[in-house]
């Protein structure tokens, strides 16, 4: 019993930094009007891309499911009955997955217009801890694929997961969900452990945006099989009450996530607790880029906030009423994509190319076996998951400087993708339509295969531009221990969120959703800044060089600003710590290396453009008051140089203004009375590369820094 309450205290962790997300979007908040299905998987084991042909099946031949006794909940295989035709399906699929046989798929999409994503959604502990030993049944990968191989619709797919479940059982690592979507509508299914056939099922309609990280369902009707919107185990509600999980007798509604979900404080349906990024926070952010483009789902899947080392590939897919199936198309990065690029395929691409296709790269037990012979060649080629890992490695060595560049030379190649989609999918349809459908085939596959031919060379290109930069600038360095291999205890893995971790959930952060700060604000530590619409140009010109259009949190210091930006929202708002812009101390001896120019930047920015709200709790924010436009500067004692202050020191004289102040705590810039625009710089030339315009007259601008010198222009 005690190995068995480690292995399940194990699992709860592991879960926690190894997990899937999936987005869905409905059809009424799309651009073009269809839904919209986007996510990962988060598996050690390397991806490649896979074409499926549909294909006939004898009339005995079977398939293996299941786990065996190397997973992390100890199971056996077992042999069920192939469906007599199973259809065409694209798919990422990898080798391994907490001991789960090779090999592994999270989803796809089929010929039907059928897309599936799969998604962990823990379970409680006690049900954990009742799954038979071994277990038996189908597993995550196989529902998946069966969905993909033999479901026509959405709702057929959860019928076939709730008969597959009913009739062979279901094993798993501790409980998961799938996301399945056709061109009408999504369904979210939750298979639970505990070895009793436990599933939930609730449709999302045309109005509705859903991210699992991890997967849930909420309310649920006890007469859910009179309800089309609900399916589920016909003891879904009665095992409940009979575990004393909900009282029927009680005033609280039967809910799925309190009855069957992880239990913990602060753990709830939207709020898993277990990423930096909550699904609530990452639903409102999607729905707020409502009409929605398969480039904006791109942006939501590669949001570094989520994407990192852990994240196997990227997918996007839209899916439209009456589309010919060979041209479903699916959008595919080889690994993360928050440093890869999405390429197009379509369901009638004839071949996947070799650099995209299996290879040793973390496959499984790769480093105890030799090649085979048969795949001496396809194992010569690159290998696209590795160039874009080594891409990833790179750039969050110091995403505040490579992660901009990076995206934006992926935006450009995806844009130029994008840009040819009309007429090569008006093509290969007139092609189909005038009976030559297996030149349409041939253009799609050519298309296709030129595109990734071109990705391989912009990661290539990447990584030894990148290469080259960081060893001549002298930021390359050797490891200082002996332990390549990550643990697997929840520690951080390689990201590009900076001073955290996408795996974890900030500590000491507020757990109420805030939808106008699309962040879970602590009331009580903060005040308020909006940007108001007007000063959106300014904020993306002065803050894209300095990667700071995303989203991002600095750690809270007492002089280092702490910034909460909502990329693409509007109005914007900022969460700036109340003891940054109260009275200032005199800069500190040890302040860290980490606190960045940036820092000094971003308060500049915010004070100067912005009106500061009154430090009061977030949910009685006030108007902004009105700003006095008569601010001294202060400083330490035995200051020397030049301080600019137009209230009553000497006004700002054309040309570059040095200000250098051994003990400078902080200066004042009051321009309002003088019309003049004043720019902040980092060097003593006053160049325009690095500078920070201030252009709203009226506001006082208040530059707090520990930095010696600093350069004003006006």
């Amino acid at each position: 019993m005690l190995s068995r309450l480690l292995g399940i205290g194990l699992l709860s962790l592991a879960k926690t930094s190894e997990a899937s997300y999936g987005f869905y979007v409905g059809k009424a908040l799309t651009q073009d009007g269809s839904v919209m299905l986007g996510g990962t998987g988060e598996e050690v084991s390397s991806h490649w891309l896979q074409i499926f042909p549909a294909k006939d099946h004898k009339p005995n031949e079977t398939i293996t499911v299941g786990v065996t006794e190397d997973a992390v909940m100890p199971g056996k295989l077992m042999n069920i009955s192939q469906a007599p035709h199973t259809f065409r399906y694209l798919s990422m699929e990898y080798s391994d997955f907490e001991g789960f046989p090779a090999p592994l798929t999270n989803g796809g999409v089929n010929e039907k217009g059928v897309a599936v994503r799969d998604i962990w959604a823990q379970n409680r502990d006690d049900l954990i801890a009742m799954t038979p030993n071994p277990q038996t049944g189908l597993q995550y990968s196989d529902l998946a694929r069966i969905v993909l191989e033999r479901a026509s619709t959405a709702r057929e797919g959860v019928e076939l997961i709730g008969q597959m479940i009913a009739e062979y059982g279901y094993a798993d690592y501790g409980g998961n969900s799938h996301l399945i979507a056709d061109a009408n509508e999504g369904w979210v299914v939750w298979e639970m452990s505990g070895g009793q056939k436990l599933w939930a099922a609730e449709r999302l309609g045309e109005n509705d945006v859903r991210v699992l990280y991890p997967g849930y369902i909420e309310d649920f009707p006890i007469d859910f099989e009179n309800n089309p919107d609900y399916m589920g185990s016909p003891n879904i509600v009665s095992f409940a009450v009979e575990q004393g999980w909900w009282n029927p007798n009680g005033t609280k509604p039967f809910n799925i996530f309190n009855a069957y979900a992880y239990q913990a404080e602060g753990y709830t349906a939207r709020d898993g607790g277990a990423k930096y990024m909550s699904q609530a926070a990452l639903e409102e952010a999607t729905r707020a880029m409502a009409p929605v483009t398969e480039q904006d789902l791109i942006e939501r899947v590669r949001d570094y906030r989520i994407s990192d080392d852990e994240a196997g590939y990227g997918q996007v897919v839209s899916l439209r009423p009456d589309m010919d199936p060979d041209l479903i198309r699916i959008w595919v990065a080889p690994t993360g994509s928050v440093t890869a690029p999405f390429n197009p395929w379509w369901l009638g691409v004839q071949s996947v190319p070799p650099e995209y296709g299996l290879h040793r790269y973390l496959y499984k037990d790769a480093a105890a076996t030799f090649l085979d012979p048969d795949y001496q060649y396809q194992e010569a080629t690159h290998f696209a998951g590795r160039i874009f890992k080594q891409v990833l490695y790179y750039t969050c060595s110091d995403p505040d400087t490579y992660l901009p560049v990076v995206q934006n030379m992926l935006h450009g190649f995806e844009n130029a993708s994008f840009a040819d989609m009309a007429w090569v999918e008006r093509t290969a349809h007139t092609l189909v339509e005038s009976g030559q459908r297996e030149h349409a085939l041939e253009l799609l596959t050519f298309y296709s295969h030129t595109r990734a031919e071109k990705a391989l060379t912009l990661g290539k290109t990447m990584v030894d531009a990148l290469e080259a930069y960081v060893k001549l600038m002298g930021q390359f360095r050797m490891p200082s221990g002996d332990r390549i291999n990550d643990p697997g205890l929840g520690a951080e893995t390689v990201n590009c969120l900076v001073g955290w971790d996408p795996g974890k959930v900030v500590e000491g952060m507020g757990r109420e959703w805030d939808p106008v700060l699309q962040d879970y604000p602590d009331p009580s530590a903060y005040a308020v800044l909006s940007l108001t619409a007007k000063d959106e140009s300014l904020f993306f010109t002065q803050f894209s060089s300095w990667g700071l259009k995303r989203k991002k949190k600095y750690k809270c210091t007492p002089y280092a600003v702490q910034l909460s930006i909502s990329q693409l929202i509007k109005p914007f708002y900022f969460l700036i710590d109340i003891s940054d812009i109260s009275s200032l101390p005199l800069p500190p001896t040890n302040q860290p290396p980490n606190t960045t120019i940036a820092n000094m930047y971003a308060l500049a920015l915010i004070t100067a453009s912005l009106s500061l709200v009154s430090a009061s709790p977030i949910s009685t924010r006030q108007t902004p008051p009105n700003v006095v436009a008569s601010v001294d500067r202060y400083a330490g004692a035995g200051c020397t140089g030049t301080i600019c202050n137009i209230a009553g020191s000497g006004d700002l004289v054309p040309g570059c203004n040095v200000i250098q102040d051994s003990c400078l705590a902080s200066v004042s810039l009051n321009y309002a009375n003088k019309g003049c625009t004043v720019t902040v710089y980092a060097d003593d030339k006053c160049k325009a590369t690095g500078s920070l315009a201030l252009k709203t007259p009226g506001v006082c601008s208040a530059l707090k820094t520990s930095f010696k010198s600093i350069y004003v222009k006006c």
